[in-house]
């Protein structure tokens, strides 16, 4: 029978790629060339690979670079490696940067959480940087553990994590037309649900269910959003809801606790009270003025 391998440790994670253990909760692994899929159950994951042929590539544009490709991933989700000859995989245990600095601000990462085709296209020079971030951390298992160590792992890995953050700010930028696009869907969709009247319970639609119905992850979707429009999806959501009563307000039929009700506001004072903060004048007012 044939021995499935156990990478739920970063042991295991070593053993399938027959590298030596430098450390129990952190290692930098030189995939050889390998194509793999694996759970690491306990462990964050950074993966660098070349781009051999960035039309194949999934999620690829024509605005990205194709030098090189990044994918991140939260304890529990599926590592995906490509066959590249060069593509090497960070792996790293929560308990390394529990109590530190990074293990404070890991959430803010949210690239953990986006699709496979939802990667970093990476530039020569980015590739570059990302190359020498693997190598410090590396360098820094070579050294041995001591009372250092710990620190100075989670620096490097915090170093990686930042200049991901940038390239993936950078990707968000040279993606602007497309991202525009994204937002049209958005809109599209939370205007359906308002109209289908489907507010009236007083559930607005979530990012989560957004993001289903436009077959992207839920970070991506709201880092995308946040970034066109300076407002994550609860906000963007909330000024729909109330440019939804403005409209509904040039109906001198609807009453303004009809409107309410039919935007799903716990009550009409409530809605009054929203959307003075946000228009700066009351409903009644906004309908002479129209």
């Amino acid at each position: 029978m044939e021995r499935i391998a156990d990478t739920s440790t970063i042991c295991g994670c070593n053993r399938l790629f027959a590298e030596e253990t430098l450390h129990p909760l952190v290692s930098v692994i030189d995939a050889g060339g390998r194509t793999e899929k694996f759970v690491c159950d306990n462990c964050y994951s950074a993966v660098l690979s070349p781009l051999t042929d960035a039309g194949c590539a999934s999620g690829h544009t024509t605005c990205d670079f194709s030098h090189a490709t990044m994918t991140f991933r939260r304890p529990g989700k599926t590592v995906s490696i490509p066959c590249a000859t060069d593509a090497v995989v960070v792996v790293f245990h929560p308990d390394i940067i529990r109590c530190t600095p990074l293990g404070q601000a890991i959430g803010e990462y949210t690239f953990f959480d986006y699709a496979d085709n939802e990667a970093l296209f990476m530039s020569l020079r980015e590739a570059q940087t990302a190359k020498r971030c693997f190598e410090g951390i590396k360098n820094e298992l070579r050294h041995g553990i001591d009372k250092y160590s710990k620190r100075l792992i989670c620096n490097h890995i915090e170093l990686l994590l930042n200049y991901s953050k940038r390239f993936y700010t950078r990707q968000f930028i040279t993606r602007h037309d497309s991202n525009i696009e994204l937002i049209a869907r958005i809109d599209t969709a939370i205007r359906r649900y308002f109209e289908a009247g489907r507010a009236a319970g007083g559930i607005m639609p979530a990012a989560q269910h957004i993001a289903r119905e436009l077959g992207v992850s839920t970070a991506y979707l709201d880092d995308t959003l946040h970034h066109e429009t300076g407002k994550h999806t609860a906000d963007y959501v909330s000024l729909w809801r109330i440019k939804t009563a403005k409209v509904m307000l040039m109906n001198k039929n609807l009453s303004a606790a009809g409107i309410s009700a039919s935007l799903g506001f716990c009550s009409e004072a409530c809605f009054r009270t929203i959307f003075k903060k946000i228009t700066g004048c009351e409903p009644d007012e906004y309908r002479k003025c129209e």
